[in-house]
């Protein structure tokens, strides 16, 4: 199996979801989970990674997590919509 490569799955997302779920790992999974449920609301993929990470890494509170899921995300940010 080629090694993962997370940024190619932003560029070409379909391309894992055509594999087996079998033939996924776990991370590649989840990656593919959260990009497929961003697109489904309506938020850009890469910015909302970028944007949740540095939310997280500067102290985004735990008690506050469930507003950095990509359904809560997309109601209180204005990204570009998905194509």
């Amino acid at each position: 199996m080629p090694a993962f490569d997370p940024i190619k799955l932003l560029e070409e997302p379909e391309r894992l979801f055509r594999r087996s779920a079998s033939v996924l790992s776990g991370l590649e999974a989840t990656i593919a989970s959260l990009i497929g449920t961003t697109q489904l609301n309506h938020v850009e993929p890469l910015a909302y990674l970028s944007d949740v990470l540095t939310r997280i890494v500067n102290g985004h509170p735990n008690s506050q997590i469930d507003d950095l899921l990509p359904w809560a995300y997309a109601a209180k940010h204005e990204l570009k919509a998905v194509a």
